[in-house]
């Protein structure tokens, strides 16, 4: 599998994945207006894996893979998001954290391809509107992590101690192998200094200005690239997948 799909296709399972975890808020929401937003930006999310997946399809050299193809006929090994996305939602400071760590990510890997000129056919232009739904997501995930942090001693400890879980979960995003590699050759991709260097900066800003304190490093999440997942990956595919699974080639 060539570099530029393999890169297209993990883009595309980082949003499917979220995607499908943040819908699991839809009903559950802390007030209406908020599961409202939550199951919107699961729609975003789902709507970019979309993009990506058919995107990929026009150029896997196999014939006749398409979006439902990549989402639903795919094992667990196959997926390639990274760990942090698979994570099950815990409670609402975990999900929002969550959504404020990836937000920050997505707007630099997105804002780096978009950039490209067209050699790379319609990925830019994919990008660029990614970028912008990216941004409306960080701007939201922001305002709910000053708001919890600053809010009462329950939400300020909530937000710590999912600050504390999340953030080896984070060091992943800076972990690059080969494909990663390729994709900054090419500028397709931030080169991997330069993002955690950006994205620290980024975080930090937000978190010191709120009196959180980042957790000292003693772990990192790995594998995630090479379809190593924790134990949660296997049961969110197969909530996501029974119905294809027991139909194969279902179509409506």
């Amino acid at each position: 599998m060539n570099h530029l799909l393999k890169y297209s296709l993990r883009l595309g399972d980082n949003a499917l994945i979220l995607g499908q975890r943040m819908s699991e808020w839809c009903g559950h929401g802390p007030f209406l207006e908020e599961d409202i937003a939550m199951a919107n930006s699961a729609l975003d999310y789902i709507g970019r894996a979309r993009l990506l997946y058919t995107y990929a399809a026009t150029i896997d050299s196999v014939q006749g893979r398409d979006e439902d193809f990549y989402a639903f006929c795919r094992d667990e090994s196959e997926f390639e998001n990274l760990q942090i996305c698979e994570l099950p939602n815990g409670d609402y400071a975990f999900t929002i954290l969550r959504q404020f760590f990836f937000d920050h990510y997505c707007v630099l890997v997105y804002q780096a391809l978009s950039r490209l000129d067209k050699q790379l056919d319609q990925l830019p232009a994919l990008a660029a509107k990614i970028v912008k739904e990216s941004s409306f997501h960080l701007a939201r995930s922001t305002k709910w992590v000053r708001r919890l942090a600053l809010g009462t001693n329950e939400s300020h400890q909530r937000i710590n101690r999912a600050l504390e879980e999340l953030w080896g979960y984070t060091r992943e995003f800076f972990n690059y192998d080969d494909t990663d590699q390729s994709m900054v050759r090419i500028g397709a991709c931030p080169e991997k200094e330069k993002l955690r260097s950006d994205w620290s900066k980024m975080v930090e800003e937000v978190l010191f200005g709120v009196s959180l304190k980042l957790p000292e490093p003693n772990w990192e999440a790995n594998g995630g690239r090479q379809g190593v997942h924790t134990e949660h990956m296997g049961r969110l595919l197969a909530e996501m997948q029974v119905l294809q699974r027991r139909y194969p080639s279902l179509s409506w």
